[in-house]
Protein backbone atom coordinates (compact mmCIF):
# COMPACT_ATOMS: atom_id res chain seq x y z
CA UNK A 1 0.00 0.00 0.00
CA UNK A 2 1.47 3.50 -0.90
CA UNK A 3 2.28 5.77 2.34
CA UNK A 4 0.64 8.51 1.99
CA UNK A 5 -0.26 11.87 3.96
CA UNK A 6 2.11 10.00 6.32
CA UNK A 7 5.41 11.50 8.44
CA UNK A 8 8.67 9.76 7.02
CA UNK A 9 12.14 10.32 8.18
CA UNK A 10 15.47 10.89 5.79
CA UNK A 11 18.42 10.04 8.32
CA UNK A 12 21.87 11.44 7.54
CA UNK A 13 25.25 10.51 9.51
CA UNK A 14 24.47 14.12 11.30
CA UNK A 15 21.37 14.61 10.94
CA UNK A 16 17.53 13.37 11.27
CA UNK A 17 14.68 15.19 9.48
CA UNK A 18 10.65 14.58 9.62
CA UNK A 19 9.01 14.68 6.42
CA UNK A 20 4.90 15.35 5.44
CA UNK A 21 4.12 13.41 2.15
CA UNK A 22 1.45 13.85 0.20
CA UNK A 23 0.81 11.20 -2.61
CA UNK A 24 -1.53 12.82 -5.22
CA UNK A 25 -1.36 13.92 -9.07
CA UNK A 26 1.70 15.98 -8.12
CA UNK A 27 3.12 14.34 -4.85
CA UNK A 28 4.92 16.99 -2.67
CA UNK A 29 7.48 16.32 0.62
CA UNK A 30 7.26 18.88 2.97
CA UNK A 31 10.07 19.67 5.73
CA UNK A 32 8.16 19.21 9.37
CA UNK A 33 11.42 19.57 11.25
CA UNK A 34 15.12 18.34 11.52
CA UNK A 35 17.37 17.47 14.30
CA UNK A 36 21.48 17.18 14.79
CA UNK A 37 21.88 13.77 16.19
CA UNK A 38 25.18 11.59 18.20
CA UNK A 39 24.45 8.29 19.26
CA UNK A 40 24.30 10.09 23.13
CA UNK A 41 21.40 12.21 22.09
CA UNK A 42 19.78 9.79 19.33
CA UNK A 43 17.30 8.17 22.38
CA UNK A 44 15.96 12.01 23.08
CA UNK A 45 15.31 12.51 19.53
CA UNK A 46 13.55 9.46 18.53
CA UNK A 47 11.15 9.39 21.65
CA UNK A 48 10.34 13.58 20.54
CA UNK A 49 9.77 11.62 16.96
CA UNK A 50 7.76 9.41 18.10
CA UNK A 51 5.38 11.62 19.38
CA UNK A 52 5.21 13.67 15.98
CA UNK A 53 4.92 10.36 13.65
CA UNK A 54 2.92 7.94 15.72
CA UNK A 55 3.12 4.26 15.74
CA UNK A 56 5.40 3.73 13.03
CA UNK A 57 7.51 5.34 9.94
CA UNK A 58 9.21 4.74 6.49
CA UNK A 59 13.02 5.72 6.52
CA UNK A 60 15.12 6.95 4.04
CA UNK A 61 18.77 6.63 4.68
CA UNK A 62 21.53 8.74 3.42
CA UNK A 63 24.25 6.36 1.47
CA UNK A 64 27.06 6.78 4.05
CA UNK A 65 24.84 4.88 6.79
CA UNK A 66 24.52 2.00 4.37
CA UNK A 67 26.22 -0.11 2.49
CA UNK A 68 24.55 -1.36 -1.16
CA UNK A 69 26.43 -4.44 -2.81
CA UNK A 70 25.36 -5.84 -6.33
CA UNK A 71 26.96 -9.38 -7.98
CA UNK A 72 25.07 -12.16 -9.87
CA UNK A 73 25.29 -16.09 -8.75
CA UNK A 74 24.69 -19.03 -10.85
CA UNK A 75 21.10 -20.26 -11.16
CA UNK A 76 22.24 -23.60 -9.92
CA UNK A 77 23.49 -22.39 -6.62
CA UNK A 78 22.89 -24.51 -3.87
CA UNK A 79 22.48 -22.85 0.03
CA UNK A 80 21.30 -19.59 -1.71
CA UNK A 81 21.03 -17.50 1.00
CA UNK A 82 24.24 -18.62 2.74
CA UNK A 83 25.94 -18.07 -0.63
CA UNK A 84 24.45 -14.51 -1.27
CA UNK A 85 25.81 -13.52 2.14
CA UNK A 86 29.42 -14.96 1.10
CA UNK A 87 29.70 -12.89 -1.68
CA UNK A 88 27.85 -9.78 -0.31
CA UNK A 89 30.84 -10.28 2.42
CA UNK A 90 33.43 -9.88 -0.27
CA UNK A 91 32.31 -6.07 -0.93
CA UNK A 92 30.67 -5.32 2.53
CA UNK A 93 33.38 -4.35 5.28
CA UNK A 94 31.36 -4.59 7.84
CA UNK A 95 30.64 -8.54 9.23
CA UNK A 96 27.41 -9.23 8.24
CA UNK A 97 26.88 -11.09 12.10
CA UNK A 98 27.48 -8.07 13.41
CA UNK A 99 24.20 -5.50 11.96
CA UNK A 100 21.13 -5.98 9.98
CA UNK A 101 21.08 -7.05 6.14
CA UNK A 102 18.69 -8.23 3.57
CA UNK A 103 18.81 -9.19 -0.23
CA UNK A 104 16.53 -9.35 -3.10
CA UNK A 105 16.71 -11.01 -6.55
CA UNK A 106 16.78 -8.66 -9.37
CA UNK A 107 13.85 -8.85 -11.93
CA UNK A 108 16.04 -9.61 -14.97
CA UNK A 109 15.90 -13.36 -12.96
CA UNK A 110 14.04 -15.86 -15.12
CA UNK A 111 13.59 -19.63 -15.10
CA UNK A 112 16.06 -19.95 -18.20
CA UNK A 113 18.83 -17.58 -17.07
CA UNK A 114 22.08 -18.67 -15.98
CA UNK A 115 22.83 -16.19 -13.78
CA UNK A 116 20.69 -14.80 -11.03
CA UNK A 117 20.96 -10.92 -10.24
CA UNK A 118 21.27 -10.06 -6.58
CA UNK A 119 21.43 -7.13 -4.57
CA UNK A 120 22.17 -6.51 -0.97
CA UNK A 121 21.96 -3.55 1.54
CA UNK A 122 23.44 -3.39 4.76
CA UNK A 123 23.79 -1.03 7.96
CA UNK A 124 26.97 0.21 8.63
CA UNK A 125 27.60 -1.55 11.99
CA UNK A 126 28.45 1.87 13.84
CA UNK A 127 25.06 3.02 12.54
CA UNK A 128 23.29 -0.08 14.15
CA UNK A 129 24.90 -0.12 17.20
CA UNK A 130 22.96 3.35 18.02
CA UNK A 131 20.24 3.04 16.16
CA UNK A 132 18.43 0.14 16.98
CA UNK A 133 18.59 0.43 20.80
CA UNK A 134 16.83 4.14 20.49
CA UNK A 135 13.93 2.68 18.13
CA UNK A 136 13.14 -0.36 20.07
CA UNK A 137 12.99 1.89 23.30
CA UNK A 138 10.42 4.49 21.66
CA UNK A 139 8.68 1.67 20.26
CA UNK A 140 8.46 3.08 17.24
CA UNK A 141 8.23 0.69 14.26
CA UNK A 142 9.81 1.30 10.79
CA UNK A 143 7.77 -0.69 8.00
CA UNK A 144 10.00 0.26 5.59
CA UNK A 145 13.93 1.31 5.74
CA UNK A 146 16.22 1.30 2.43
CA UNK A 147 19.23 3.26 1.41
CA UNK A 148 18.82 6.55 -0.43
CA UNK A 149 19.94 4.77 -3.54
CA UNK A 150 17.06 2.17 -4.15
CA UNK A 151 14.40 4.77 -3.31
CA UNK A 152 15.44 7.22 -6.15
CA UNK A 153 15.49 3.68 -8.42
CA UNK A 154 12.34 2.79 -7.82
CA UNK A 155 11.34 6.40 -9.49
CA UNK A 156 12.91 5.81 -12.70
CA UNK A 157 11.96 2.20 -12.84
CA UNK A 158 10.31 2.91 -16.11
CA UNK A 159 13.91 3.45 -17.76
CA UNK A 160 14.21 1.11 -20.32
CA UNK A 161 18.07 1.00 -20.47
CA UNK A 162 20.79 1.23 -18.21
CA UNK A 163 21.09 4.78 -17.35
CA UNK A 164 22.77 7.08 -14.74
CA UNK A 165 21.00 9.02 -11.76
CA UNK A 166 23.09 11.99 -11.06
CA UNK A 167 21.57 13.10 -7.58
CA UNK A 168 22.75 16.52 -6.28
CA UNK A 169 22.38 17.27 -2.57
CA UNK A 170 24.48 17.53 0.61
CA UNK A 171 25.50 14.08 0.12
CA UNK A 172 25.74 14.09 -4.07
CA UNK A 173 25.71 10.42 -5.74
CA UNK A 174 26.15 8.89 -8.31
CA UNK A 175 24.44 5.35 -9.31
CA UNK A 176 23.76 3.67 -12.29
CA UNK A 177 20.49 1.25 -12.55
CA UNK A 178 17.93 -0.86 -14.47
CA UNK A 179 14.78 -1.82 -13.49
CA UNK A 180 15.34 -0.71 -9.89
CA UNK A 181 18.48 -2.64 -9.78
CA UNK A 182 21.68 -0.33 -8.56
CA UNK A 183 24.45 -1.81 -10.24
CA UNK A 184 27.20 0.50 -8.27
CA UNK A 185 26.99 4.12 -6.50
CA UNK A 186 29.59 6.11 -5.60
CA UNK A 187 29.32 9.15 -3.29
CA UNK A 188 30.86 12.84 -4.33
CA UNK A 189 31.75 16.11 -2.96
CA UNK A 190 30.05 17.76 -6.45
CA UNK A 191 28.50 16.89 -9.64
CA UNK A 192 30.49 17.92 -12.44
CA UNK A 193 31.35 16.75 -15.99
CA UNK A 194 34.53 15.65 -14.90
CA UNK A 195 32.57 13.19 -11.91
CA UNK A 196 30.71 12.36 -14.68
CA UNK A 197 33.30 10.77 -16.88
CA UNK A 198 35.33 9.12 -13.99
CA UNK A 199 31.95 7.43 -12.87
CA UNK A 200 31.46 6.01 -16.31
CA UNK A 201 34.84 5.07 -17.01
CA UNK A 202 34.47 2.61 -13.61
CA UNK A 203 31.27 1.35 -15.26
CA UNK A 204 32.60 0.19 -18.21
CA UNK A 205 36.05 -0.79 -17.07
CA UNK A 206 34.70 -2.70 -13.47
CA UNK A 207 31.25 -4.03 -14.44
CA UNK A 208 31.61 -3.33 -18.08
CA UNK A 209 28.56 -1.95 -18.48
CA UNK A 210 28.00 1.11 -20.44
CA UNK A 211 24.96 4.19 -19.71
CA UNK A 212 22.79 5.13 -22.48
CA UNK A 213 21.30 8.13 -20.32
CA UNK A 214 22.01 10.45 -17.40
CA UNK A 215 19.61 11.66 -15.66
CA UNK A 216 20.15 14.61 -13.19
CA UNK A 217 18.63 15.81 -10.00
CA UNK A 218 18.79 18.13 -7.59
CA UNK A 219 21.56 20.75 -7.00
CA UNK A 220 23.70 19.83 -9.78
CA UNK A 221 25.28 21.76 -12.60
CA UNK A 222 23.36 22.98 -15.28
CA UNK A 223 22.70 20.95 -18.27
CA UNK A 224 24.84 22.32 -21.17
CA UNK A 225 28.15 21.82 -18.54
CA UNK A 226 27.22 18.37 -17.97
CA UNK A 227 26.82 17.31 -21.26
CA UNK A 228 28.70 14.18 -21.93
CA UNK A 229 28.91 13.37 -26.15
CA UNK A 230 26.85 10.39 -27.18
CA UNK A 231 24.52 9.94 -23.76
CA UNK A 232 21.64 12.15 -23.53
CA UNK A 233 20.95 13.85 -20.54
CA UNK A 234 17.01 14.57 -19.01
CA UNK A 235 16.42 16.99 -15.96
CA UNK A 236 14.23 15.26 -13.63
CA UNK A 237 13.41 16.07 -10.23
CA UNK A 238 13.64 12.63 -7.98
CA UNK A 239 12.84 12.76 -4.30
CA UNK A 240 14.07 9.54 -2.46
CA UNK A 241 11.10 10.16 0.28
CA UNK A 242 8.38 10.39 -2.64
CA UNK A 243 10.58 7.37 -3.96
CA UNK A 244 10.02 5.39 -1.00
CA UNK A 245 6.23 6.47 -0.25
CA UNK A 246 5.45 4.68 -3.25
CA UNK A 247 6.50 1.72 -2.51
CA UNK A 248 4.21 -0.95 -2.08
CA UNK A 249 6.11 -4.30 -1.35
CA UNK A 250 6.84 -4.58 2.18
CA UNK A 251 6.69 -8.28 2.46
CA UNK A 252 10.63 -8.99 3.26
CA UNK A 253 9.77 -12.71 3.41
CA UNK A 254 9.47 -12.39 -0.87
CA UNK A 255 13.28 -13.24 -2.67
CA UNK A 256 12.02 -10.17 -4.84
CA UNK A 257 11.67 -7.76 -1.77
CA UNK A 258 14.43 -5.38 -0.20
CA UNK A 259 13.47 -4.27 3.49
CA UNK A 260 16.06 -3.65 6.13
CA UNK A 261 13.07 -2.99 8.66
CA UNK A 262 12.69 -6.68 8.39
CA UNK A 263 15.27 -8.37 6.86
CA UNK A 264 15.79 -12.34 5.77
CA UNK A 265 19.34 -11.72 6.36
CA UNK A 266 21.34 -11.70 9.99
CA UNK A 267 19.64 -10.06 12.65
CA UNK A 268 22.32 -9.71 15.64
CA UNK A 269 21.48 -8.64 19.38
CA UNK A 270 23.55 -5.05 20.37
CA UNK A 271 25.72 -5.24 22.99
CA UNK A 272 24.31 -2.28 25.02
CA UNK A 273 20.85 -3.71 25.20
CA UNK A 274 21.06 -7.72 25.57
CA UNK A 275 17.91 -9.19 24.26
CA UNK A 276 16.49 -6.35 22.06
CA UNK A 277 16.62 -6.76 18.40
CA UNK A 278 14.97 -4.80 15.35
CA UNK A 279 12.95 -7.01 14.38
CA UNK A 280 10.06 -9.01 16.45
CA UNK A 281 10.44 -11.88 13.90
CA UNK A 282 14.06 -12.30 15.19
CA UNK A 283 14.81 -14.99 16.99
CA UNK A 284 17.42 -15.48 19.79
CA UNK A 285 19.32 -18.19 20.12
CA UNK A 286 20.51 -20.23 22.94
CA UNK A 287 23.94 -20.97 22.83
CA UNK A 288 24.36 -22.83 25.98
CA UNK A 289 24.18 -26.67 25.83
CA UNK A 290 20.95 -28.20 27.42
CA UNK A 291 23.60 -30.41 29.87
CA UNK A 292 25.54 -26.91 31.27
CA UNK A 293 22.71 -26.05 32.18
CA UNK A 294 21.26 -29.40 33.85
CA UNK A 295 24.70 -28.95 36.04
CA UNK A 296 24.70 -25.73 36.90
CA UNK A 297 20.90 -26.94 38.32
CA UNK A 298 22.45 -29.00 40.12
CA UNK A 299 25.21 -27.18 41.56
CA UNK A 300 22.64 -24.22 42.62
CA UNK A 301 20.11 -26.88 44.52
CA UNK A 302 23.66 -28.49 46.14
CA UNK A 303 24.62 -24.62 47.50
CA UNK A 304 21.72 -23.95 48.75
CA UNK A 305 20.91 -27.13 50.96
CA UNK A 306 24.85 -26.52 52.45
CA UNK A 307 23.38 -23.11 53.28
CA UNK A 308 20.55 -24.49 54.81
CA UNK A 309 22.59 -26.64 56.77
CA UNK A 310 25.40 -24.26 58.18
CA UNK A 311 22.18 -21.84 59.35
CA UNK A 312 20.77 -24.92 61.19
CA UNK A 313 24.17 -25.00 63.53
CA UNK A 314 24.58 -21.46 63.55
CA UNK A 315 20.97 -21.14 65.23
CA UNK A 316 21.61 -23.86 67.61
CA UNK A 317 25.06 -22.41 68.72
CA UNK A 318 22.74 -19.04 69.90
CA UNK A 319 20.15 -20.99 71.51
CA UNK A 320 22.53 -22.91 73.49
CA UNK A 321 24.28 -19.90 74.68
CA UNK A 322 21.00 -17.89 75.55
CA UNK A 323 19.32 -20.53 77.35
CA UNK A 324 22.47 -21.64 79.43
CA UNK A 325 23.79 -20.52 82.77
CA UNK A 326 25.55 -17.06 82.87
CA UNK A 327 28.67 -16.41 84.73
CA UNK A 328 28.77 -12.99 86.55
CA UNK A 329 31.52 -11.05 86.13
CA UNK A 330 32.46 -7.78 87.54
CA UNK A 331 32.58 -4.77 85.27
CA UNK A 332 35.83 -2.30 85.48
CA UNK A 333 35.81 0.57 84.79
CA UNK A 334 37.10 2.47 81.41
CA UNK A 335 38.35 5.47 80.30
CA UNK A 336 36.49 7.71 78.29
CA UNK A 337 38.38 8.27 74.74
CA UNK A 338 39.20 11.49 74.07
CA UNK A 339 36.81 13.29 71.67
CA UNK A 340 38.00 13.32 67.92
CA UNK A 341 37.87 16.91 66.52
CA UNK A 342 37.46 16.43 62.77
CA UNK A 343 39.53 18.66 60.60
CA UNK A 344 37.90 21.13 58.37
CA UNK A 345 36.85 20.00 54.75
CA UNK A 346 38.24 22.04 52.23
CA UNK A 347 35.15 23.83 50.26
CA UNK A 348 35.39 23.44 46.72
CA UNK A 349 35.38 26.07 44.37
CA UNK A 350 31.91 26.02 42.32
CA UNK A 351 32.16 26.66 38.70
CA UNK A 352 31.90 30.67 37.69
CA UNK A 353 28.93 31.76 35.69
CA UNK A 354 29.16 33.78 32.80
CA UNK A 355 26.58 36.65 32.83
CA UNK A 356 23.47 34.71 32.48
CA UNK A 357 22.17 37.56 30.02
CA UNK A 358 24.29 36.63 27.44
CA UNK A 359 22.27 33.76 26.69
CA UNK A 360 19.05 34.41 24.69
CA UNK A 361 16.22 31.82 25.72
CA UNK A 362 12.78 30.54 24.40
CA UNK A 363 10.00 29.11 26.32
CA UNK A 364 7.49 26.75 24.55
CA UNK A 365 4.72 25.54 26.14
CA UNK A 366 4.25 21.78 24.90
CA UNK A 367 1.83 20.81 27.89
CA UNK A 368 -2.10 21.19 28.23
CA UNK A 369 -1.94 23.63 31.10
CA UNK A 370 -2.17 27.13 30.54
CA UNK A 371 -0.16 29.99 31.52
CA UNK A 372 3.10 27.76 32.04
CA UNK A 373 5.44 29.28 29.85
CA UNK A 374 5.32 32.86 31.21
CA UNK A 375 5.91 31.50 34.74
CA UNK A 376 9.06 29.48 33.76
CA UNK A 377 9.64 32.78 31.67
CA UNK A 378 9.38 34.78 34.96
CA UNK A 379 11.48 32.49 36.97
CA UNK A 380 14.03 32.23 34.29
CA UNK A 381 14.31 36.45 34.28
CA UNK A 382 14.34 36.75 38.10
CA UNK A 383 17.92 34.58 38.10
CA UNK A 384 19.27 36.67 35.34
CA UNK A 385 18.30 34.96 31.79
CA UNK A 386 17.64 36.86 28.94
CA UNK A 387 13.82 35.55 27.51
CA UNK A 388 12.87 36.30 24.29
CA UNK A 389 10.17 34.96 23.27
CA UNK A 390 7.13 32.72 25.19
CA UNK A 391 4.75 30.92 22.90
CA UNK A 392 2.95 27.50 22.45
CA UNK A 393 4.75 24.40 21.19
CA UNK A 394 4.38 22.42 17.92
CA UNK A 395 2.28 20.16 19.37
CA UNK A 396 1.21 19.85 23.25
CA UNK A 397 1.76 16.00 23.99
CA UNK A 398 5.25 16.16 25.45
CA UNK A 399 5.36 14.44 28.29
CA UNK A 400 8.61 15.47 30.01
CA UNK A 401 10.20 19.10 29.49
CA UNK A 402 13.14 19.47 26.81
CA UNK A 403 15.90 21.81 26.85
CA UNK A 404 17.84 22.09 23.78
CA UNK A 405 20.90 24.17 24.04
CA UNK A 406 23.80 25.35 21.12
CA UNK A 407 27.09 23.97 21.86
CA UNK A 408 28.48 27.50 23.00
CA UNK A 409 26.44 27.08 26.04
CA UNK A 410 29.41 26.33 28.79
CA UNK A 411 28.46 23.66 30.89
CA UNK A 412 28.25 25.54 34.27
CA UNK A 413 25.25 27.59 32.46
CA UNK A 414 23.41 23.84 31.62
CA UNK A 415 24.09 22.50 34.96
CA UNK A 416 22.46 25.54 36.65
CA UNK A 417 19.83 25.82 34.25
CA UNK A 418 18.50 22.37 34.55
CA UNK A 419 18.70 22.83 38.30
CA UNK A 420 16.93 25.78 38.14
CA UNK A 421 14.10 24.40 35.93
CA UNK A 422 14.49 21.29 37.90
CA UNK A 423 12.34 22.80 40.59
CA UNK A 424 9.36 22.76 38.24
CA UNK A 425 9.38 20.23 36.09
CA UNK A 426 11.31 17.45 34.88
CA UNK A 427 13.97 17.98 32.63
CA UNK A 428 16.57 16.76 30.82
CA UNK A 429 19.46 18.54 28.58
CA UNK A 430 19.56 17.59 24.84
CA UNK A 431 21.53 19.18 22.10
CA UNK A 432 20.43 21.59 19.53
CA UNK A 433 17.78 21.75 16.99
CA UNK A 434 18.87 22.27 13.68
CA UNK A 435 18.63 26.08 12.41
CA UNK A 436 17.89 26.68 16.00
CA UNK A 437 18.46 30.28 16.51
CA UNK A 438 18.33 31.16 20.57
CA UNK A 439 20.65 29.94 22.59
CA UNK A 440 18.48 27.82 24.78
CA UNK A 441 15.02 26.60 23.53
CA UNK A 442 12.62 24.98 27.10
CA UNK A 443 10.20 22.97 25.52
CA UNK A 444 7.73 22.26 28.63
CA UNK A 445 5.77 19.15 29.36
CA UNK A 446 2.98 17.42 31.34
CA UNK A 447 5.77 16.82 34.17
Amino acid sequence: MLFQNQLMLYISKNSISVHKILIGKNPTSTLVTEFSWTPELLPGIINTIRRKVGSKTRIVLSEDLAYVASFSLPASTPNLVEAIKEKAQEQIPDSLDETIWDYKIGSSASKTSQTIPVQVAALTQAFYTSFSPAFIKAKLAIEVMEPISLALARLTAAEPNLHIIAYGSTDSLLMATQHEYVFVTQRVSQITKESLLRFIEIMKTQYAITPLKIIASGIVKSGSELHIEQVPLENKLLNPLIGLAFRKDTNTKETNVLNLAIAKGTHVKTQSEPGNTISENTQSVNTVPPEVNQSSHRRTILVMVLCLALLGIIGAGVFSYLMGPKEKTPVQPTATPPLYTPSPIPKTASPTLPPLSKFSVVVLNGSTREGVASKLAALLTENGYQVIQTDNADTSDYQSTEIHVKDNVPESVKIALDKLVKTSYASSIYGPVVNQKPDIIIIIGQK
